[in-house]
């Protein structure tokens, strides 16, 4: 991909032609060059309006356009008539150039609404469920200072950049690397969500105010929002379809059906 435009690149990644290294590569690129999403989105835009404008009743509709204008541009016989041809042809392209225009408008709002709802952020971001609290804990266990601190700034203030500071603080726990993960997914930060939950769904047994099926959930949430929706993605989803509890296995299955639908293809 090195001695490829950017053009190319863009085709190379909607064609299905880059490897999966080349693909996150890409994407984090894309995170990171506003410009270079807006490309991407514009290519992809393109693509439809071509896939449109070829379907069999747009061709059809051309053709018999094409059909009335020839027939306004036989030779006039007079002068009159050679004057009144230009305002014959002009009106014969306008149901082109109307039908084009709403093509268009209609491809603009679908790209719009595909992003708002179905781009890797609107996904992680409406689905997400909201992390357990830690007072639901079963037993009188004695928390770590900084855990306590970290749940303050989480809970209290909802402030996530002073929670992750207290919970890094805290070492390597169940407790603190389950609010690292849900203080990150709350500040978009998905990779590092997903790094977490990884990290706390390790543990054989889990606190009662954890829900693994539920935590499973929120990891795929966040793998979508970080583009990462290869075959360790797929492995997780098919998992909690099958295994997970209610609602969380419906959640998943609905999660996949709008993972493979026209909408997210779009947005993508």
């Amino acid at each position: 991909m090195e001695n490829l435009n950017n053009s190319e690149r863009i085709d190379a990644l909607l064609n299905g032609k880059l490897s999966t290294t080349e693909r996150a590569a890409f994407q984090e690129e894309m995170a990171k060059d506003a410009n270079l999403e807006q490309d991407v989105k514009t290519h992809t835009l393109e693509r439809e309006a071509i896939k449109l404008l070829l379907k069999e009743d747009y061709k059809a509709q051309i053709k018999a356009w094409r059909t009335e204008g020839s027939a306004t541009t036989t030779l006039p016989s007079s002068a009159k008539e050679r004057t009144l041809q230009p305002k014959a042809r002009t009106r014969s392209l306008r149901p082109m150039l109307s039908a084009a225009a709403s093509i268009l408008l209609l491809l603009v709002a679908g790209f719009w609404f595909s992003n708002a709802n179905y781009s890797g952020n609107a996904i992680a971001s409406d689905a997400y469920t909201e992390a357990g609290s830690i007072t639901d804990r079963s037993g009188n266990v004695q928390l770590d200072k900084n855990v306590q601190q970290g749940l303050q700034a989480y809970f209290s203030e909802q402030d996530y950049d002073g929670a992750i500071r207290s919970f890094e603080q805290a070492g390597n726990s169940v407790d603190a690397n389950y609010y690292l993960g849900h203080s990150h997914f709350k500040l978009k930060q998905y990779g590092e969500a997903v790094s977490y939950f990884n990290q706390v769904l390790a543990a054989t047994t889990l606190p009662s105010y954890i829900n693994r099926s539920q935590l499973e959930y929120n990891r795929l949430l966040a793998q979508i929002g970080a583009g990462d929706t290869g075959s360790t993605f797929e492995q997780n989803l098919a998992q909690l379809i099958q295994n997970g509890q209610p609602p969380f296995n419906t959640k998943a299955q609905a999660l996949k059906d709008k993972m493979g639908s026209f909408w997210r293809n779009l947005a993508f």
